[in-house]
């Protein structure tokens, strides 16, 4: 694992006895030389400055006052005050060695250099264990010494599909897929090898779970079933709030648009496999007189069974859809990248709003029939918030053409211009405004 460093080797190691005239190796990390206790010799150099000194001392004391004294007696007085204060090397003040591990001052013990500092022996024990690590393979994460076995628990990943170690790539890094805001972890075995993935959160379906099937193509998991809506009825507390949004933001639909809920079949006739549609906003080509305009005639199609944050913002997708129709801009008018661009800057920003909106949500309520309605307010779960800022990465992070860039183009339009005008520019010149 290049991701830890395999730092020292106990079996090979020797260790040194503590004392404060040791000089310690040049090693970052490794073992300390032994000490030497034995008194420094005298140099040469030394002797030949003693010399010099008598010397020195026989011009002064020949050249001096006090006569009435001998001057053999004040040439060894000299010599030896000389030798007193020469002799004897000055003390060097040494810098206490300190523990890296119990941070204690570590003196005449025994001690190892070991990643750049000095311990202890007794002190080089595995960070995760406790077990003394002297003897055994060293590793080094995070500048603190593990056991192998140790350090692979604690930091290698492991899959959440299957329970086990991700592979490593031949660089010795982990190998494995990992989903935004979720952290979940898989490896990358499992994109190809039949593993259900829920159709809404994305996550892959854990070895001893099983997630519930929709249809033949579609499968969930539990937490999202959770929420999942299942029929028209459940669902127009829901599309009713969508149309508060639009009408909010100066949009109403002055027309009642029909909403259907289908399997997933309905929805992806005519799309390659194994590509699954959520949403359609579906024109017939009968029209109907207006006074203004032939107005066509449209239905809304999403997904059965979705969760009703995922749900939100398909619907604020395909409603968006369903507003350009009924305001002057046909299906074709517009290029592909300007009206999914704009449909999913309104399902974004629905979705901002629901995040921002406090802790009321629509949750299910167990008493609800399908003749009355089947939510009530209730506390947004944590779960729930998650999957939304999960879907909020996802569009923001989109790397299909039409669905990403035109998304990112048209949101920069809305930020910079307003809604109103890029909607106006849309219409007049078939783009985004720059």
């Amino acid at each position: 694992m290049s991701w830890l460093k395999k730092i020292f080797k106990g079996s090979s190691s020797t260790i040194s006895q503590g004392d404060h005239q040791e000089k310690i190796g040049d090693n970052d990390d490794g073992v300390c030389n032994e000490p030497t206790n034995s008194r420094p010799r005298e140099r040469p150099d030394h002797a030949i400055a003693l010399s010099l000194s008598e010397e020195e001392l026989k011009k002064q004391i020949c050249t001096g006052t006090e006569s009435n004294v001998d001057e053999d007696e004040k040439l060894a007085r000299a010599l030896q005050k000389r030798l007193n204060t020469k002799s004897r090397p000055p003390k060097r003040r040494e810098t206490p060695r300190i523990c890296a591990g119990c941070e204690n001052e570590i003196g005449h013990d025994r001690f190892i250099r070991l990643m750049g500092a000095l311990w202890h022996t007794k002190c080089v024990n595995c960070y995760a264990c406790g077990q003394p690590l002297i003897g055994n393979s060293i590793y080094r994460y995070e500048d603190r010494p593990y056991h192998e076995s140790c350090c692979r628990n604690l930091y290698h990943p492991k899959c959440d599909v299957c329970k086990e170690f991700v592979p490593t790539k031949t660089n010795g890094e982990p190998d494995y897929m990992e989903l935004p805001i979720w952290k979940f972890k898989s490896c990358p075995s499992h994109e190809d090898d039949g593993t259900h993935r829920c159709f809404s959160c994305s996550r892959s379906e854990p070895h001893g779970e099983n997630y519930s099937r929709l249809d033949d193509r579609v499968m969930i998991c539990l937490e999202c079933l959770d929420s999942s809506i299942m029929d028209v009825d459940e669902c127009q507390p829901l599309y009713q709030d969508i149309q508060k949004f639009f009408k909010g933001l100066n949009m109403e639909v002055d027309k009642e648009i029909p909403l259907r809920l289908v399997e997933s079949g309905v929805l992806s006739k005519g799309y390659p496999l194994p590509k699954i549609v959520l949403g359609l906003c579906r024109e017939k080509k009968q029209t109907v007189e207006s006074p203004k305009f032939k107005r066509p005639k449209i239905s809304i199609l999403i997904l059965k069974g979705l969760p009703r944050i995922v749900a939100g913002l398909i619907l604020a997708h395909e409603m968006m859809h369903g507003w350009l129709r009924l305001n002057g801009c046909p299906h074709g008018k517009l290029d592909p990248y300007v009206e999914e661009g704009i449909s999913v800057v309104m399902s974004y920003m629905w979705l901002e709003n629901e995040m921002m909106s406090g802790t009321d949500s629509y949750v299910a309520s167990p008493s609800s029939s399908s003749s009355s309605n089947p939510y009530i307010k209730g506390p947004r779960s944590q779960f729930e918030r998650k999957l939304g800022e999960f879907w909020k990465c996802k569009m923001e992070n989109q790397v299909c053409p039409i669905y990403g860039d035109g998304f990112r183009m048209g949101y920069a339009a809305v930020l910079k211009y307003g809604l109103k005008s890029v909607l106006e520019h849309m219409k007049s010149e078939g783009s985004f405004p720059r």
